[in-house]
């Protein structure tokens, strides 16, 4: 027996087993689908997935392969609903979804090469029970081959499945390139084969309903929100790229997380609260400003009667109505763009707006005059800090109305919440929030054009519910959230974040 590998060869092995998570094998086996059972061999065995070839002259491929529209109709009609796969040597059965025709040649030229993703990874037990006696991680990614021939829609709700139970934030299709999703804030590739600029298109066309892709067809970009009913909804952008079709797909919870699991400042339930001004949520693409913003909504929603309406590009999370009346528009399908949608909003009797982005000067003129007019408006800007996005709303004006919009900022903002995410040591992400709080020292800075000098008074704003960046990295940092180098990498300060990982590197705590 091979002794116990040291550390440093733990982490090869590691490596090579996620470059080759596969293992070959012949087992025999049997597919149910929703019109029969069907005899197969196991050819590629994962945690996650098969190879196999189903054996059923209905699913021949002619004498020169050639009948692949064909028999993936076939395919998709059969199996829509799903696949069982039973090895009934090994008394063992498993639910799984059919992703791909495969190339792989058919024994006796009889039947079809189909790769499978399990409905869950299998266990270990199952694994060894199987007789084999490769021992995968337990989270493995990419174990099955991506598409190489032609995808239906239950190709692509296997794509999405995949993304949600790896716990993945994002799946990247495009032809011409592999296709990856993000797991923890890194890139992983499923595949490293290219997809084919054909398949990337019968992707797009198999999520979009017609007048989706003729609107995609037209302006070459499109946005739009599609649910996996029971597991999740995704944030879909379509777009072409050298010509070829392409896909950002971003996972979104089919259910509205709660600020404590989201590990928000006991501050986000507050501004909640508040009957009238302005809160901000910034940050970059991808650091959670949606979901922020949906766990206030929801907030509302649970603890009082009003009328919240939310403008969204596209919408995201689907808000069940609790005490609340709440309207969600989308943009491009519900109305024109954020201006028209903003402007008729405040003719629709709300409480709470939620504006998706401000995008543009109009928009953003008409999101602080109904929050100087007595409503409480939620927006998002894309500025990666709290001072920084007073500024860029003053910076969008002309400059003969800079003051007067700086006068109207000072007196309808509330606060502002910058935020990023990083990745969680053990895996997931942790979101670091930078809060301004609009005291009256704050607006003062902001009438008179003072806005560099804020992060001055956010130094000593902690009593008032203020945090500055540095001093949240920090504290994740002491908490073992996060590793010194990525605090570093984010700060906008890196020596207030040196010194303190110096003294923690010393105690011995922390790191």
């Amino acid at each position: 027996m091979a002794s116990e590998p040291s550390n440093h060869e733990e982490t090869e092995v590691a490596v090579e087993k996620r470059q080759t998570p596969r293992t070959e094998t012949h087992l025999e086996a049997e597919v149910c689908g929703k019109h029969g059972t069907h005899p197969a061999v196991i050819h590629e065995l994962s945690r996650t997935g098969a190879l196999m070839t189903v054996i059923d002259a209905a699913f021949d491929l002619g004498p020169d392969a050639t009948d692949y529209g064909l028999v993936g109709m076939r395919v998709a009609f059969h199996f829509d609903d799903g696949m069982q796969i039973r090895i009934p040597s090994h008394d063992f059965q498993i639910n799984c979804d059919v992703v791909r025709i495969g190339d792989r040649k058919p024994r006796d030229d009889r039947g079809i090469s189909l790769g499978c993703n399990f409905k869950r990874p299998l266990t270990r037990r199952e694994m060894h029970s199987l007789g084999l006696e490769v021992d995968l991680p337990e989270l493995e990614q990419g174990s099955m081959p991506l598409p190489h021939v032609q995808l239906s829609r239950a190709g692509i709700h296997a794509l999405l499945t995949t993304v949600v139970q790896h716990g993945a934030s994002d799946l990247h299709i495009q032809g011409g390139s592999p296709v990856r999703m993000r797991v923890d804030g890194r890139l992983e590739v499923l595949d490293e084969n290219p997809l084919p600029a054909d398949e990337a298109e019968d992707l797009v066309r198999a999520l979009l309903t017609e007048e989706q892709f003729a609107r995609f067809d037209a302006s070459g970009d499109l946005d739009i929100g599609y649910s996996l009913p029971g597991q999740a909804r995704f944030r879909v952008n379509v777009l072409r790229a050298r010509g070829a079709f392409g896909m950002a797909i971003r996972r979104i919870p089919e259910y509205v997380p709660t600020m404590e699991q989201l590990g928000l400042s006991p501050l986000c339930a507050q501004l909640s609260e508040l009957p009238r001004g302005l809160v901000l949520v910034t940050g970059p693409t991808g650091s959670g400003k949606s979901t922020t913003l949906a766990s206030m909504v929801q907030h509302i929603n649970t603890t009082r009667a009003c009328h919240i309406v939310t403008m969204e590009d596209p919408i995201e999370y689907i808000h069940s109505e609790v005490m609340s009346h709440i309207t969600q528009r989308e943009i491009g399908r519900d109305t024109k763009d954020f201006k028209s949608a903003l402007k008729r909003a405040l003719r629709q009797d709300p409480d709470v707006l939620l504006v998706g982005e401000m995008r543009d000067l109009e928009t953003i003129r008409l999101a602080v005059t109904a929050a100087e007019t007595g409503h409480l408006v939620f927006a998002t800007l894309h500025t990666p800090s709290a001072a920084l996005s007073i500024s860029r709303i003053v910076d969008v004006f002309p400059p003969e109305q800079q003051r007067q919009i700086r006068m109207q900022v000072a007196d309808s903002l509330q606060a502002v919440i910058s935020q990023m995410l990083l990745p969680r040591l053990g895996g997931g992400v942790a979101a670091a929030q930078e809060i301004l709080v609009a005291t009256a020292p704050v607006r003062a800075l902001i009438r008179e054009g003072k806005i560099p000098q804020i992060g001055n008074v956010m130094q000593t704003g902690a009593q008032e519910g203020m945090q500055v960046l540095e001093d949240v990295l920090n504290d994740l940092i002491a908490r073992g959230s996060i590793d010194y180098d990525t605090a570093v990498g984010k700060a906008t300060y890196p020596r207030l974040i040196e010194r303190r990982g110096k003294r923690l590197r010393a105690t011995g705590t922390g790191l």
